[in-house]
């Protein structure tokens, strides 16, 4: 959670969306390269993971704008309705921006859906890929929005603690601006092991309270 959080040093950020893409793209890659395997079409392991990470990269640099989008457009009342069209459009932008740019080092990392151009081959990556990439677009922006959602509440909570704690020490009574002789008196006088503890709990007079019982009962 804390890579969508945006806190921290922007250098910090952007490592922890650089290391979570690699990963990513690391999973994949093996995952692709088993599939092969188990298919009796076997692929080279570089060759896998040059592609996978070559789109897991694309997608970390659009991540730092699909985050920019969530933090300036929440999905939240009352605009949550206008603000998941804007997310429809962005997703589309984006996922096509991911397959646009893949689609100039597809021929470099052997991918499958190559063409002769870029555009043939831009084309074809978005009738075979497009629908499965718009999906990670949506899995950003809801992990998002409820990292936002948690923190909003925390601080909710936090804010409600803190009003409570405001106002349990205004009931307090202030005892440490009594003066000793009063508390001395009160101690005397109640003899309650509850009056002689509010004496006590005062830094003003702590010894006074001590004594102050036994010296009275003996004058």
């Amino acid at each position: 959670m804390r890579l969508l959080a945006q806190g921290g040093p922007k250098s910090a950020w952007i490592a922890r969306i650089a290391a979570a893409w690699a990963l990513l793209g690391l999973l994949l890659a093996a995952q692709a390269w088993l599939s092969y395997s188990i298919r009796n079409e076997p692929i080279a392991w570089t060759r896998s993971l040059a592609v996978w990470l070559s789109w897991a990269c694309f997608w970390a640099i659009l991540t730092p704008v699909a985050l920019r989008l969530v933090k300036r457009f929440p999905i939240e009342r009352p605009w949550r309705f206008q603000r998941l069209i804007v997310h429809l459009i962005a997703s589309v932008v984006l996922a096509s921006f991911n397959l646009a740019m893949f689609a100039v080092v597809a021929p470099w990392v052997g991918a499958q859906n190559v063409e002769a151009t870029w555009w043939a081959t831009f084309s074809r990556l978005m009738a075979a890929a497009f629908l499965l990439n718009l999906p990670v677009y949506w899995l950003m922006i809801g992990a998002s929005q409820a990292v936002r959602t948690a923190q909003g509440g925390a601080r909710t909570a936090a804010a409600g603690t803190g009003t409570a704690g405001t106002a349990g020490r205004s009931a307090t009574p202030d005892i440490a601006g009594t003066d000793q002789a009063t508390l001395s008196v009160q101690c005397v006088e109640h003899g309650g092991s509850a009056d002689e503890g509010r004496c006590r709990a005062s830094r003003a007079c702590a010894a006074e309270c001590v004594w102050a019982p036994a010296r009275n009962v003996v004058g």
